[in-house]
């Protein structure tokens, strides 16, 4: 690398001049390069992106890209910083007073602090830190660190100012979009008023002692569908305005009544925010008891979305369907198999499959914790006459033999609210053929995972378990949705990875042509 002979006048000392060696442009032209990608890494960490604007890829498919240009920003910046101090520091040996009197600069100052807290992004973000600290500590901090980090280059040199102010206004605009939004969708007419008005939703709460309690929200809204596989930022102004969470709707996206579309969710509160609506959900239940009253008690919720794509897109009639969830990952897998069963049934039945197979395996700790989705559960029992489904529940925390009287038919442990909520949402389910000859039990398979002889609690070989799947499909490519840990996802990846031949469908037998489609929403 050679460039041309760049000499420059010397700051106070009139007619005095330096040449600047090679070392020094090449880690000026890094560092101009960290600050000209700047903005582009706030684009790709924006919600309301542009980019998914133009392209249809949702927000959430960029966070790869942010992590990556992160990273470059902060080799440039590093090797930026080394062959400075090489040149100022140890080419200036013999001048020790250069090293302090650079240090010292006040560009100077601002560039270390600038290089500090790019190391300390970096160490925030990486996994064992998200998991340590909790993922809303991590935002904030990465959003204040960020923040200050764009300033403090500003100020390492101002003439580079226009690439900051350029992140600046990406993270602003951002911002705005995320309240017109969220405005334009809670502006409605309620009770006789035009205004802002939350959703107020019915709390039920799951007591965990062991590891968090779970708590459902079920409410209406007027708004247009949105797609399975989708998600919404949820705001619980009980609890603080300032912090929205991801949530994937446990319902079917179905246009009801007066416009209304039917939300559920269903989640388990470890800490933070979670927690705080768990404890709310408490202290109200206990209220309405107390009171003898039969309402279910609620609380207001703001929506911000819907934000991600389509999980089912291109899953027609032919397509066999095995969805598998580990504990609330179940709200991403659940909507898939109501949508496949709702599908068959718009269609009459007439041209579809009638050896298509459908299953939907779920990892619970606890055999109760199926009550969660029990009127999603009574939904499939009424396709079930229909179509060739089966549902699979493993419970990894019970030590216990699971014969015929442990597999109670779970539509005889509905709790009155429950039974209250499934009145309430039948217009949602309303679609599905009457089955009454079927009973939950004909479908719904209750397993041991750890074994009453097993002391080491473990979960099922998912890899076994699509490798059954698969095997017992007659005809037609597979599609496997799943939502779980990160190690399961692993496993489910080299299991579909080994499946596929291209050999065998290339031939015509697409039972050997298997796709994943997995919840990477929180992929750390």
């Amino acid at each position: 690398m050679t460039y041309a002979l760049w000499i420059s006048p010397v700051k106070d000392y009139p007619d005095v001049y330096k040449e600047q060696n090679t070392a020094g442009i090449w880690s000026n032209r890094i560092g101009i390069l960290a600050y000209a990608i700047t903005p582009f890494s706030v684009l790709l960490a924006s919600r309301e992106s542009i980019l998914s604007i133009l392209t249809g890829v949702p927000y959430q498919a960029f966070n790869f890209l942010h992590r990556w240009v992160g990273y470059i920003i902060l080799l440039q910046s590093v090797l930026h910083a080394i062959v400075w101090c090489v040149i100022c520091i140890g080419l200036y040996g013999p001048q020790p007073e250069y090293a302090v009197n650079w240090v010292t600069k006040e560009y100077m100052v601002y560039g270390l602090c600038a290089m500090f807290l790019l190391l300390l992004m970096w160490f925030l973000s990486l996994g064992f830190m998200i998991r340590l600290t909790g993922f809303e500590f991590f935002r904030k901090t990465h959003y204040v660190l960020a923040m200050v980090y764009i300033g403090t280059c500003w100020g390492h040199w101002e003439f580079l100012g226009d690439w900051m102010l350029c992140g600046l206004l990406l993270w602003f605009f951002d911002r705005l979009a995320r309240l017109v939004r969220m405005a334009l969708l809670h502006h409605q007419y309620v009770g006789g008023d035009w205004g802002f008005h939350p959703a107020q939703a019915q709390l039920t709460l799951f007591p965990d002692a062991d590891h968090g309690d779970v708590a459902r929200l079920d409410f209406t809204f007027s708004q247009s569908p949105w797609h399975v596989g989708q998600h919404f930022y949820l705001c619980f102004p009980d609890s603080s305005v300032w912090q929205s969470h991801p949530f994937t709707p446990l319902s079917l996206p179905v246009l009801g009544k007066e416009g209304l579309v039917k939300h559920s969710y269903v989640f388990r509160a470890k800490g933070g925010e979670t927690k705080k609506i768990a404890e709310l959900a408490a202290r109200r239940l206990a209220e309405t008891q107390n009171a003898g009253s039969f309402p279910c008690p609620t609380t207001p919720v703001i929506l911000q979305g819907p934000y991600g794509e389509q999980s089912t897109r291109g899953i027609d009639r032919g397509v066999n369907v095995l969805a598998i969830a580990g504990g609330t990952g179940i709200t991403y897998v659940l909507p898939v198999i109501l949508e496949t069963l709702q599908s068959q049934v718009d269609s009459a039945l007439t041209s579809g499959r009638t050896d298509r197979a459908i299953q939907l395996i779920w990892m619970v700790r606890h055999r109760d914790d199926a009550r969660w989705i029990e009127s999603e559960l009574e939904c499939i029992k009424a396709s079930a006459g229909q179509h060739n489904v089966q549902v699979t529940i493993f419970v990894t925390r019970e030590q216990e033999e699971f014969g015929k009287a442990n597999n109670t038919s779970a539509d005889e442990k509905l709790s009155s609210d429950q039974k209250a909520r499934q009145a309430t949402d039948s217009s949602s389910s309303s679609s599905f053929p009457d089955t009454s000859g079927t009973t939950l039990r004909d479908i719904i398979t209750y397993k041991n995972a750890a074994g009453s002889n097993d002391s080491v609690r473990r979960h099922p070989d998912v890899g076994t378990l699509v490798q059954d799947f698969v095997g017992e499909t007659v005809q037609g490519p597979t599609v496997v949705f799943a939502s779980g840990p990160g190690a399961m996802i692993s496993e489910l990846r080299t299991s579909v990875a080994s499946l596929n031949s291209g050999k065998q469908v290339w031939r015509g037998n697409e039972r050997w042509d298997v796709e994943l489609r997995e919840d990477n929403r929180l992929d750390w």
